[in-house]
């Protein structure tokens, strides 16, 4: 079997960051060549479906009710702080959940950059329900 003759440019294939080098980016993150973004994405809604619970943090888990989903579990705890809430933080909740349901619903290979940028709304969202644990 012949080898290619050039770079093969596919979304799925690579999984370490080859971008610009500049310390501005904010997609100079290093994961493991191995990991597949698919399963981490799936595991968030997994934990919800058999576990009823989304885990923020090794000391905070939420419990769900019946067959809850993502969107469904999120949009009722925020619904709960939305005193507490700025602008800025509703709006990062509905970037991660369009951002979610892309993903994980697409059926299209995450590619690095979107799952860097998954992972850094996903971040920001559950700081958010940290900060505001008591409501």
């Amino acid at each position: 079997m012949a080898a290619p003759r050039g770079r093969i440019m596919h979304r799925g294939l690579f999984h370490s960051y080859e971008g610009p080098s500049s310390e501005s980016s904010s997609l100079q993150v290093k994961l493991p060549n191995n990991l597949v973004y698919e399963n981490v994405v799936h595991s968030i809604g997994e934990d919800i479906k058999y576990r009823k619970m989304l885990s923020i943090n090794d000391s905070l888990q939420l419990k769900t009710e019946g067959k809850a989903t993502l969107r469904e579990v999120l949009l009722h705890k925020y619904g709960l702080m939305k005193q507490e809430l700025t602008d800025k933080d509703i709006s990062t909740l509905y970037d991660f959940l369009i951002h979610y349901e892309k993903v994980r619903f697409s059926g299209i290979p995450i590619a690095y950059d979107e799952f860097v940028i998954f992972m850094g709304l996903w971040s920001r969202v559950k700081n958010d329900i940290w900060k505001y644990k008591k409501v």
